[in-house]
């Protein structure tokens, strides 16, 4: 027996167009059932599916009270787990359609190859104006089992995404987590992916038929378009799912892993698009970007060397920076901040100090909001060699910094011996020197060191310093005694009565 499931909300515009292409099959061996899941539009739903149920008998009507509160009808909840093992089981949305031989063709593909699942193409259509806009469907049909499942995994696994358009046999459901209060479930949007990724793990023998069978109307107002804090934490259950049913086939391929990371970065894009476009106040649209680009396994994206994930990153980058260059709210302490803490989730720390040097002129208030904060001098100056740098000093010597931050000193120092040109301010001056002093030390270049130190002791009696004039010659003459230079210091502090 081939059981269908539909269950309906305020679906009276899609609904029949549903049903009919259930009735209208060419396979008519069947049971249907059909739900009104506590729709609030009049009875409209409710209606139609009380006038289908009189005029067929194989289809069997539910109504519950509230949307997907199943107290009274848990027969349809649970109808995959009640199914016999040899049974078939597939789902239609309340708006979407099969062609007339999906039932015929989708059994016939499954005795004649001895299957437990069949997937099979299906267009995309437009709900508005009901354009054809793509389609998901292979070339040539696809036989998996064994190592299959494996090799195959990114063609095949746009299939396994989705409950709608396939046909599975009971024994492949058993195990399947149905509960929608389960913490293992995904409890945003995933549930189709969840369940079929389960479904799968449980055949043997899977086929993709090169057909196209089944419509899916696309709509803005599905889940997958709407935000919710949880809604990350479902991208990292569905791909601990999938990497959970590669495991047996022995370890994940590198094309598997690199596969799974665009599949993870795409989503990630995706919660992006959500977040950016949905209503709510743009600080927290900042907030949540942050906490979407804070998670661990989308900080791992980010250092990922695979061109597909690599190519969504740099989208991922592009579209957040475009936004937050209009935002006004980044030139408040707090937007400034927190654009700032993501940029530095967007690039590496010395990439980001590039990036935020080069918004002088185009964000100033932003930039002017951040000096004022110390945010710069706290979160990208933070090494002890630039401990004395202001963000001032850093973006007079923003190359330098940038390669000093990354931690490649020669090419930093080679930068700041060719930078006697710059302007520094007054104020910057001591910390140049000591800067000076730190790069020229790490670099192992004496001379330079030595240079560096007396400039720093002549700024220090400049500025009547005396006694710190005093000890840095004091240190440094006995290991330069014979450098006019230190002697010129010494008869500068005689000459003001120092011995």
């Amino acid at each position: 027996m081939l059981y269908i499931r539909t269950t309906a909300y305020n679906a009276s515009k899609t609904l029949k167009r549903a049903v009919e292409s259930v009735l209208n099959q060419t396979y008519r061996n069947f049971e249907y059932y059909l739900t009104d899941n506590g729709s609030v539009d009049n009875g409209e739903t409710r209606r139609i599916v009380e006038e289908y149920a009189r005029q067929d008998c194989r289809i069997k009507a539910f109504y519950n009270e509230k949307n997907h509160v199943w107290d009274d009808n848990k027969e349809v909840l649970w109808l995959p787990h009640h199914i016999g093992p040899n049974d078939y089981f597939c789902l239609l949305d309340a708006d979407d359609e099969y062609t007339s031989t999906f039932f015929e063709d989708m059994l016939t593909f499954i005795e004649e190859n001895q299957l437990d699942i069949a997937a099979c193409g299906s267009d995309f259509i437009r709900a508005e104006d009901n354009e054809l806009i793509g389609g998901r469907i292979l070339s040539r049909d696809l036989i998996l089992q064994g190592d299959k499942f494996a090799l195959y995994f990114p063609v095949y696994h746009q299939f396994m995404r989705t409950i709608w358009g396939k046909i599975f046999k009971g024994k492949t459901l058993i195990r399947t987590i149905i509960d929608p209060t389960s913490p293992k479930m995904p409890q945003v949007y995933g549930n189709d992916t969840f369940f079929t990724t389960y479904a799968f793990r449980d055949a043997k023998r899977v086929g993709v038929l090169a057909k196209s069978l089944h419509r899916y109307y696309m709509s803005p107002k599905s889940t997958s378009y709407l935000f919710n804090p949880e809604r990350s934490k479902c991208d990292r259950i569905l791909r601990k799912a999938a990497m959970d049913f590669l495991k047996p086939y022995g370890p994940v391929s590198q094309k598997n892993m690199d596969f799974l990371n665009a599949v993870h970065a795409n989503a990630t894009k995706d919660t992006l698009v959500v977040i950016l476009s949905t209503k709510m106040p743009v600080l927290e649209k900042m907030k949540w970007t942050k906490e979407l680009l804070s998670d661990e396994s989308v900080m791992i994206l980010f250092d990922s060397v695979s061109s597909a994930v690599m190519e969504v990153v740099t989208q991922i980058r592009k579209k957040i920076l475009n936004w937050l260059s209009v935002q006004k709210a980044c030139g408040t302490i707090e937007g400034a901040e927190i654009s700032a803490d993501i940029i530095c989730l967007l690039f590496p720390k010395y990439d980001a100090f590039g990036y935020i040097s080069s918004l002088r002129n185009k964000r100033p208030d932003f930039v002017a909001r951040l000096k004022e904060t110390k945010w710069i001098e706290r979160n990208l100056l933070n090494q002890p060699i630039l401990k004395y740098v202001s963000a001032g000093l850093a973006f007079a010597l923003s190359d330098i910094i940038k390669c000093m931050i990354a931690e490649d000193y020669r090419k930093a120092w080679n930068l700041f011996l060719l930078n006697n040109r710059v302007k520094i301010d007054p104020k910057d001056e001591e910390a140049y020197y000591l800067l000076g002093q730190n790069l020229a030390a790490v670099v192992e270049d004496a001379d330079a060191y030595i240079y560096f130190k007396i400039e720093w002791i002549s700024y220090l009696i400049k500025h009547t310093r005396i006694e710190e004039a005093k000890a840095e010659l004091n240190e440094f003459e006995d290991i330069a005694s014979g450098d006019e230079r230190f002697q010129q210091l010494r008869n500068r502090l005689e000459d003001q009565g120092i011995n």
